[in-house]
C-alpha cells in the first residue's frame, strides 16, 4: 500500500471546528496500492507519499480511523415491578488524558436526549450521568414514535396489564381518527411500524386503537442503540497520524519514503493515547 501523508495543518479559530474537522500534519488522505502514480500536487511541499509493501489491504491498518465518541451503559437498579431500570451512561473514549469526556455541552446533549425518550432523575457525574428509564414512559415518549410534543399529545395510552416477572406489558394506543381511506391505510401502516420497530408486537388492530405487548428489556435495547446513534459524534478528524519524526524523514528523502510494517506501526502516533 501506499499512503499520500498531509504535510501541513489545516487550522480554524473555533478549536472545536479545528479538532473535528481540519486535517494536520501527520493525518492520511488516501490510500492506494502499490505502484499507484500519484498527481503532480501530490508530494512535496503538502504532502509526502510513505510506501509500505508489507501492507496489502486496507483494514491491516487504521490510518484514517476517526476518532468518534464510543457511549456505553450500567445498569445500576432495577425495580421490575415498576418496569424501571436505574443507568448509568458514559464515555469510553475519552482519550488517556480525559480530552473527550462526556461533561459540559456534550452532556447536555445527551441529556436533553434521554428526557426526550421519558427518562427522569438525570444526575450528571465526572464522566456521563445517571437517569431513570422506564417502560411506561418511553412507550409514551416521542422518540418512541418519532413524532414532536404536540402530535404526541394527540395521541392516548392504556396501560392494559405488566407484569414485573416477564417484564411484559400489554398497551393500547388510540391515534387521531382520519376519514380518508388512504390516510388510514397509511396511519395503521405508520403505527405498526412504530411498534415492531421498538420491539413490540401488535396484538389487535381496531382502529384508531391499537394493542400491543412490549417487553422492558427490548425496549432498553431499542433505546440505548438510538442515543448512541443520535447523540454520538466526531471528537477527532483522525484518531492517528505519523509522528514528526519520520514525516521530517519523508521530507529528507524527497517525499517519497519507504517503511516495512513494523517501522509504520511504530510510526503512528495515537492522539487518544496521549
Amino acid at each position: 500500500m501506499e499512503f499520500l501523508i498531509r504535510n501541513f495543518d489545516s487550522t480554524h479559530a473555533d478549536p472545536d471546528v479545528d479538532r473535528i474537522g481540519c486535517r494536520k500534519r501527520g493525518m492520511c488522505d488516501a490510500e492506494m496500492p502499490d505502484g499507484h502514480i500519484w498527481g503532480s500536487s501530490e508530494g512535496l511541499p503538502k504532502f509526502v507519499i510513505i510506501k509500505c509493501p508489507e501492507i496489502s489491504e486496507r483494514p491491516e491498518l487504521e490510518l484514517r480511523k476517526i476518532w468518534r465518541d464510543n457511549f456505553d451503559y450500567e445498569i445500576v437498579a432495577t425495580r421490575p415491578a415498576q418496569g424501571e431500570f436505574d443507568v448509568r451512561v458514559f464515555e469510553t473514549a475519552q482519550g488517556l488524558s480525559s480530552q473527550n469526556l462526556m461533561i459540559g455541552a456534550k452532556l447536555t446533549k445527551v441529556r436533553d436526549y434521554l428526557l426526550q425518550w421519558g427518562c427522569s432523575n438525570f444526575a450528571a457525574e465526572s464522566n456521563g450521568g445517571s437517569f431513570t428509564f422506564a417502560l411506561w414512559n418511553a412507550v409514551r415518549s416521542p422518540r418512541f414514535w418519532e413524532v414532536s410534543a404536540s402530535v404526541l399529545s394527540s395521541m392516548s395510552f392504556t396501560l392494559n396489564s405488566y407484569s414485573g416477572a416477564t417484564g411484559i406489558g400489554n398497551i393500547t394506543v388510540t391515534v387521531p381518527e382520519e376519514t380518508e381511506s388512504e390516510k388510514i391505510a397509511q396511519q395503521i401502516k405508520w403505527v405498526n411500524h412504530k411498534i415492531t420497530q421498538n420491539g413490540g408486537t401488535v396484538m389487535e388492530t381496531a382502529y384508531p386503537a391499537f394493542t400491543f405487548t412490549i417487553n422492558r428489556a427490548d425496549v432498553l435495547t431499542k433505546f440505548r442503540a438510538d442515543v448512541k446513534h443520535r447523540t454520538e459524534r466526531t471528537y477527532m478528524y483522525q484518531q492517528h497520524r505519523i509522528n514528526s519524526t519520520v514525516m521530517d524523514q519523508a521530507e529528507d528523502a524527497g517525499g517519497v519514503l519507504e517503511l516495512t510494517k513494523a517501522e509504520l506501526i511504530a510510526a503512528m502516533r495515537n492522539m487518544a493515547a496521549e
